[in-house]
């Protein structure tokens, strides 16, 4: 019988980004004495279902069962993920979940750029689901065991943070990133813009705290 290892994380980036943007948070992971899995997906060129499918398989390779807890944590696009792949594929060591700036009633941003189709032709399947009247985010009911929202309200300097009426962090409101049925003493709020949030000394603390 195999011996259980201690714990990992699965870091999930998103749309239109890398693995490379995660990399500080799998650094700083690592030096906590976590396992992490920074998982690369083609987030531009396929619809969610997809690529929830492509990012289990990616999973299954790494061989996680021998952990006794896997955490999950996913920014923007990839918290929406998250949320669908325990959904999709049961994960009997699963720990915490943990979603940055999740779209998870949509984007406002995604609704005024749509129309733009340079813009839908970039960014592609996944981007024109992430809308707030999105059929797919309509349909995705489920909220994992121990999930944790930590979104941004920071868009002063943003590009888009003026086009939305209430709090937000350039790209999603405050508001849009509660699931609805979560928890709300799992959700946090921080002084951070959509992307900085992946960089933030007081949102990785309030990571570790979650795990931990």
């Amino acid at each position: 019988m195999r011996i259980p290892k201690h714990e990992a994380v699965v870091l999930l980036h998103g749309l239109g980004l890398h693995a490379y943007f995660m990399a500080k948070v799998a650094r700083r992971l690592n030096e906590n004495g976590y396992d992490v899995y920074n998982i690369d997906y083609p987030s531009r060129y396929h619809n969610i279902e997809t690529v929830t499918a492509f990012i289990h398989d990616q999973i299954q390779n790494k061989q996680i069962g021998v952990y006794r807890h896997v955490h999950l944590i996913g920014h923007s696009l990839g918290g929406i993920l998250a949320r669908n792949l325990l959904y999709r594929y049961w994960c009997r060591n699963q720990g915490k979940v943990i979603a940055l700036a999740p779209p998870n009633k949509g984007s406002l941003l995604v609704d005024r750029l749509r129309v733009y189709s340079p813009l839908r032709w970039y960014l592609g399947p996944a981007f024109l689901e992430l809308g707030s009247n999105s059929h797919f985010l309509n349909n995705l009911q489920y909220i994992p065991n121990d999930y944790h929202v930590i979104a941004g309200n920071s868009s002063k300097w943003t590009l888009f943070g003026r086009l939305f009426s209430d709090e937000n962090d350039g790209v999603v409101s405050v508001e849009s990133t509660l699931a609805e049925g979560m928890e709300r003493t799992h959700h946090s709020v921080y002084p951070v813009t959509h992307f900085s949030i992946l960089y933030d000394e007081d949102v990785f603390n309030c990571i570790l705290k979650i795990l931990k």
